[in-house]
């Protein structure tokens, strides 16, 4: 049996989860971050149910046609959470929002209404490891709804582009580019190639990779809804954990070459030392690696932390003037990348600026 869809949409569903609780953490009482995260949670839903979907289809085409129409549900949320989501971001000054909900309920009510009927999917074949899905008129409008609501939204977000000024407009520019590409991709596996009998819905869940992945970057490069540390520590106990497992395989083949595992006292010496070697090194080791994304990442902010802590340190330890300029000129120069560098410093007698000739 052919596995390969039904893993990777599991796959899709795990990265769009971890997204949107990852934001979330950051500030969970931020509308901004609280919409981002029922987005992600409707995307991660959808390619976990579309995933089992595909899985059922080996065994039953009544339990295929059941999922493929219970996959659909988290979809009929896309457009309202989208939409809110570009309204808000990222001044996070929009207030008609009772309206709002209550305007987007009356489609996806009507949508839930049709779920079950052979109006909306009225047959799913099972072909292949393809799921050939027969839908009616209300799926087409189900499919303008998401086209015409999920555009606006774009459109919302490239107005803002030509508004805002500084980092705000960058992070805009980077979700819409992304947001675009995984809503016509989207749009077309979900809506146009079915029309065309072209079966090949299940990368639709799959093309929202697009959108995260700017989204990514955007964290990246502009600190995107400021989730920095959160990445600091998730990175952190990803690599001690990678780090300790394949320590203590390692430690484990070498043991069992030499000794048989039992319910032995040296055996239980063996673990005890593991566990304690764990516990007395878990932390600073942590501490550490926290650091670490900061110097890839976000290499720019880090350099100049590190650098004030620096010239904070040893500034406190200097009485002359001329030991303070030579520090500053020499950070300064590592810093920018230049040979030459001026410092002027506030003379007392005359109140004005002198260059250090020294």
């Amino acid at each position: 049996m052919d596995y390969f869809v039904p893993i990777i949409l599991i796959v899709v569903a795990l990265i769009q989860s971890a997204t949107g609780l990852l934001v979330f953490q950051r500030s969970r009482s931020n509308r901004i971050n609280i919409s981002f995260l029922l987005f992600m949670a409707a995307l991660s839903l959808w390619s976990f149910l579309m995933g089992s979907a595909y899985l059922l289809s080996y065994y039953s085409s009544s339990l295929t046609l059941l999922f493929t129409r219970i996959s659909t549900i988290p979809a009929f949320f896309f457009p309202g959470t989208f939409l809110y989501f570009t309204l808000i971001f990222p001044e996070n000054t929009y207030k008609r929002t009772a309206a709002f909900l209550v305007f987007h309920a009356f489609p996806v009510l009507f949508f839930l209404g049709f779920l079950f009927s052979d109006a909306y999917i009225g047959s799913a074949v099972i072909e292949a490891g393809k799921i050939n899905f027969k839908y009616g008129i209300i799926y087409n409008i189900f499919g303008l709804y998401v086209g015409i609501t999920m555009v606006y939204g774009c459109y919302i977000l490239l107005k803002k582009f030509f508004t805002l000024k500084g980092i705000r407009k960058h992070q805009v520019l980077l979700y819409l580019i992304g947001s675009f590409i995984s809503i016509i991709l989207g749009v077309i596996f979900a809506f146009v190639l079915p029309a065309l009998n072209i079966y090949l819905n299940f990368l639709a869940p799959v093309c929202t990779l697009f959108s995260i992945g700017f989204t990514a970057y955007a964290i990246i490069k502009t600190r995107f809804m400021d989730i920095q540390i959160a990445i600091n520590r998730i990175m952190a106990y990803s690599i001690l954990i990678i780090s300790y497992a394949f320590f203590v395989i390692i430690l484990t083949i070498l043991y069992s070459q030499f000794f048989l595992f039992g319910a032995n006292l040296l055996s239980f010496v063996f673990l005890i030392g593991l566990l304690l070697f764990a516990s007395l090194f878990f932390h600073p080791i942590r501490l550490h690696l926290q650091t670490t994304p900061d110097r890839f990442l976000f290499r720019k902010k880090y350099i100049f932390e590190s650098t004030v802590k620096e010239l904070r340190g040893k500034s406190g330890r200097l009485v002359g003037l001329n030991e303070l300029a030579e520090i500053f000129n020499k950070k300064i120069k590592q810093c920018l990348k230049t040979k030459k560098t001026g410092l002027f410093l506030i003379s007392d007698y005359k109140n004005v600026f002198e260059e250090d000739k020294n």
